[in-house]
C-alpha cells in the first residue's frame, strides 16, 4: 500500500513508500520501469521527503525508530538514522530553508537536523507556540 511519494528531478525517478511489503519502489520516469528495494525494517514505511541539496529521500518506519536514508546517486540505503520511541510516525517533510526534516508523530513531531549529523529533536504538544521559526512548505 503506497503510503508516500516524492520526485527527484536530477535522476527522474520517483520513490514510493510502499508501507504492507516494507520496500521502496523507484520509478524511472523516462520509461516507466520499475524497480524495489527492502528497507531492511519491519516497521512500515510511511511517508518520504527528499533533499534536493544531498540527493537523499527519507522514509521513516510507521511503527518503529527508524528513519531510512536512500542516496539517490546510488538508489541504496545508507545507515539510518534512530528516532525516538513514539507509538508511529506519520507525515514527513523536508524543510529546504534550514535541511530539517520534520516527522509528526501523534501530537509530537521529531525534527532531524541533516546539517548536524542527523541530531534529533521531539518537540512535544503546543507545536505553534514551540516552534519559534516558521516552517517553510514548498
Amino acid at each position: 500500500m503506497p503510503r508516500g511519494i516524492v520526485y527527484d528531478p536530477a535522476n527522474g525517478k520517483i520513490y514510493v513508500a510502499n508501507f504492507g511489503s516494507n520496500t521502496i519502489s523507484i520509478i524511472d520516469t523516462s520509461n516507466n520501469n520499475v524497480s524495489t528495494i527492502l528497507t531492511g525494517s519491519t516497521g512500515g514505511p510511511n511517508g518520504v521527503a527528499f533533499d534536493p541539496m544531498n540527493g537523499f529521500v527519507y522514509v521513516p518506519d510507521f511503527s518503529g525508530t527508524r528513519l531510512n536514508v536512500i542516496d539517490t546517486a546510488t538508489n541504496t540505503f545508507i545507515n539510518p538514522v534512530t528516532l525516538p520511541s513514539a507509538p508511529y510516525y506519520y507525515y514527513t517533510i523536508f524543510d529546504p530553508v534550514n535541511s530539517d526534516i520534520y516527522i509528526t508523530s501523534g501530537s509530537n513531531v521529531a525534527i532531524v537536523q541533516t546539517q548536524t549529523q542527523f541530531t534529533v529533536t521531539v518537540v512535544h504538544n503546543h507545536i505553534n507556540i514551540l516552534i519559534s521559526q516558521p516552517i517553510h512548505i514548498w
